[in-house]
This record gives structure tokens, C-alpha cells and sequence, in this order.
């Protein structure tokens, strides 16, 4: 980051803008954005291990959940290959070391949940910003073969799976937060 470069590329008059800006600008460098990713997918064993009596017994349970779990992210408004869902799916297999096969698109996740497959899912996010963004991948619904369109939603109040939302940088603002939520485990971070 280089702000006073930054600053030299506008005019006199508005720089005083830019300096406002400039102050409540948030920098997370590489090496702070795969921690923020990497603790906030293992701050997950808390849930998923919760009730388990002993250490052995916690551990079998997350190290269960991480070999079964399907991991995916939040799209945009019209889904694209530039989405930031890639790139944190990618950080998070590099950093967590999961397996590749566990990293589906959301429309795949839907589809497998709507077939029986009921695994855990965990969907991951850059930046919670608002609730809207949250919900609307949650709600958005998958075109399956035969003309069923089940989304996150639907398949977590029909089956027993669970369903983790992660955001790795939160406004507060998200609508979803640490509980349940028919059927599925909503949790934020901030």
C-alpha cells in the first residue's frame, strides 16, 4: 500500500476527500487475510464438536467433519468467474489442506443436499457486508434436471445437514448470525 502515491492522482481540490477516505480505509495484507480465513474455519470446531465429552472425542468429531464437509461460497448478483468465492476456496484448500473434492460450486452443493447426500457445508465469504448479500445465495435457487429449483434454504429446512456461513471480515450489519436458523447453523465472524 502506497497512500501517498495514491493521493498524488487527485486534484488539489479534492484531496481532502481522498484523505477522508484514505482514513477509514482497512488494509488486510496477504499474510493477515489467510490467518482471518484459516481461524475462522477452525473457530468451526467449537460448533461441531459441542457436547463431546472428551478431547479424543472432540477430535474425532472435527476431524470427521473436515473429511465429509462440502465447502463452497456466496456468488454475486449474476454469478461469474471473477467472484472472490474462488479465491478464498483456493486459500482455504492451500492453508487447510482439504481436499480438492470438497470444494463445489453453491448450485453443486444444492444439487448433492437434494440428491441425499447429507454432509456438512460450509460456506465461506470474504466480507459480510450487508444481510441482503448473505441471503440472497441462501435463498437463490438451483435449477436441478427435472425441473426442481431447491436452494440453500429449502434443502436446510427438508434435511438434517448442516449448513455454516463464514465470513472472514463482517460490517455487523449481516442478518445471519451465531445460531440456528431452520435446520442450518448460521455463523458470522467479525
Amino acid at each position: 500500500a502506497n497512500p501517498e502515491r495514491w493521493l498524488t492522482g487527485f486534484a488539489p481540490e479534492d484531496v481532502d476527500h481522498a484523505v477522508s477516505l484514505l482514513e477509514s480505509l482497512v488494509y488486510f495484507s496477504t499474510e493477515q487475510t489467510t490467518k482471518l480465513c484459516t481461524s475462522l474455519f477452525h473457530s468451526l470446531s467449537e460448533e461441531v464438536s459441542a457436547g463431546q465429552a472428551t478431547y479424543a472425542d472432540r477430535k474425532a468429531s472435527w476431524s470427521g467433519f473436515v473429511n465429509n464437509c462440502l465447502v463452497t461460497f456466496p456468488t454475486g448478483e449474476t454469478p461469474n468467474p471473477t467472484d472472490s468465492g474462488h479465491t478464498f476456496a483456493r486459500l482455504a484448500r492451500q492453508e487447510l489442506e482439504i481436499d480438492e473434492s470438497h470444494f463445489l460450486y453453491p448450485g453443486d452443493v444444492v444439487q448433492s443436499q437434494y440428491r441425499g447426500q447429507r454432509r456438512p457445508d460450509v460456506l465461506e465469504d470474504d466480507f459480510g457486508g450487508s444481510g441482503k448479500r448473505g441471503f440472497k445465495p441462501w435463498s437463490r435457487m438451483c435449477q436441478m434436471s427435472g425441473g426442481s429449483q431447491p436452494s440453500f434454504e429449502c434443502m436446510a429446512s427438508m434435511a438434517s445437514a448442516d449448513v455454516y456461513y463464514i465470513a472472514t471480515v463482517d460490517t455487523g450489519d449481516t442478518v445471519c448470525s451465531i445460531g440456528r436458523m431452520g435446520g442450518c447453523v448460521m455463523v458470522r465472524h467479525t
